[in-house]
């Protein structure tokens, strides 16, 4: 398990912590449009104070592995930073060449800022905040925002104004550890468009499934994994070694003699072929939920198994 460590110290984040923040319109695959600009630092201590009041909230929860099929309550979660890294260089490419605000031919486009990056940097060490934003041009959709003095109303300007959340959705680390920790997984999904690439991952992986001699037909589940319970599912065990061999080393006749006697209104004898068992669209999501550990019982290491 890899806890975050400024969690513990956010009180002196606030007060020592330096940073730098950025503010982008990214799109996926956008061929023009997409910019960044270097925001100005005379808000930052109270930046820093926003941030981490927010993050004060996950400071007794638990840290667990990023599980694509579910998310545990009072926890946040980690994934190594290679499973983005996609998306992360595209990001962090922009970054390495944005401009002040002053100079920047995009100022007058931060309505459109759909994406914050904050650099904070405390005692030598360099984290990457990231929030998505909701366009201030959407915010403001058939509005008109005015600022009241004492005796008058004036008229505000959209493409100066800039609307920011301090929520924070994800923060990379790739000094240390090389992970990102993930506080809002259906934002950082959208953000990294991450069920494309982990469908992208499972599938560079998925010639491991040609080993697994209890299959009758294993060519049909390698077909279906671009299928989203299929490679969830299979994102849950891909990468474990230990498991994958105890799976390839599991006699059929044994694993077919489990799943009946102990799943019987899930497995019967009609969906094997001898002792393989035969994957159909029928029996295809309790087959990956099989494999992939989701049930209370490993009927590849045949024990009880409380998955946390």
């Amino acid at each position: 398990m890899v806890n975050l460590d400024i969690l513990n110290n956010l009180a002196n984040v606030e007060s020592e912590g330096k940073i730098n923040l950025f503010a982008l319109k990214y799109v996926h695959k956008s061929k023009n449009g997409n910019f960044v600009v270097s925001l100005p630092s005379n808000q930052s201590s109270y930046f820093r104070e926003l941030y981490c009041r927010f993050l004060s909230f996950f400071k007794n929860f638990d840290c667990c592995r990023f599980d694509p099929v579910e998310k545990k309550d009072n926890t946040y979660e980690f994934m190594p930073l290679d499973r983005i890294s996609k998306v992360w260089n595209a990001i962090v490419a922009m970054i390495n060449e944005s401009v002040d605000l002053r100079n920047s031919s995009n100022r007058n486009l931060l309505p459109f800022v759909n994406l914050t990056i904050c650099e904070l940097v405390y005692k030598g060490k360099t984290l990457w905040l990231g929030t998505q934003q909701r366009k201030t041009e959407s915010l403001f959709k058939g509005k008109h925002p005015f600022f009241a003095t004492e005796d008058k109303l004036e008229l505000l300007s959209l493409d100066k104004l800039l609307a920011l959340s301090f929520n924070v959705d994800f923060i990379v680390d790739f000094e240390d550890s090389a992970v990102v920790y993930i506080f809002n997984r259906e934002k950082f999904v959208e953000i990294f468009n991450f069920y494309d690439l982990l469908k992208e991952y499972v599938q560079t992986k998925s010639d491991v499934i040609k080993k697994w001699a209890f299959l009758d037909n294993p060519k049909y589940i390698q077909n279906q994994v671009g299928t989203g319970y299929v490679f969830k599912g299979l994102s849950r065990i891909i990468d474990d070694t230990e498991y994958l061999k105890i799976i390839e080393t599991t006699s059929p006749s044994e694993l077919k003699k489990r799943l009946i006697d102990k799943c019987p209104n899930l497995f019967s004898t009609k969906d094997f072929e001898g002792d393989k068992l035969k994957v159909t669209r029928t029996n295809l999501k309790n087959v990956i939920k099989m494999v992939s550990k989701g049930f209370r019982y490993n009927f590849f290491a045949d024990r009880a198994e409380d998955l946390k």
